[in-house]
């Protein structure tokens, strides 16, 4: 009767529309808040690029950490990988005889105290067993 007309809201016909540019929306602009709706879509483009950025330059620093420059023949230049420091290389064989040395003497001198524990046990036996 003379009361409030039921307002229907407007659906936009793209699934993904920013309601800004795209031709044929439905939405654009025909809201209180609308000039809102632009600030904050402004802002969150902002926030985007400037993380783009962060992650553009962190990934440029990582490739620098692992890529090292070459002057080459007539001043060229070239980009070769930086190997992991000393990981590369072979361990020299008079730091493995070394090693190999520590393990034997520790064998050696375990074997020694096992020997020696079994000596100390034996002669504990036999003076118990002469008690008797």
């Amino acid at each position: 009767e003379g009361g409030v007309k039921a307002v229907r809201p407007k659906v936009c016909a793209f699934s993904n529309c920013r309601h800004i540019h795209e031709p044929e929306c439905a939405v654009r602009g025909e809201w209180q808040r609308y000039e809102h709706y632009l600030d904050l879509y402004e802002e969150i483009k902002e926030r985007e690029g400037k993380e783009r950025t962060k992650k553009v330059k962190a990934s440029v620093r990582l490739e620098q950490d692992h890529v090292r420059v070459k002057s080459g023949v007539k001043g060229l230049q070239r980009v070769e990988a930086k190997l992991d420091t000393k990981k590369h290389r072979r361990t020299n064989r008079k730091q493995v005889n070394q090693e190999m040395d520590e393990v034997i003497f520790q064998a050696q001198k375990d074997e020694s105290e096992d020997e020696s524990e079994e000596e100390e046990e034996a002669s504990t036996k036999f003076k118990k067993a002469g008690r008797k």
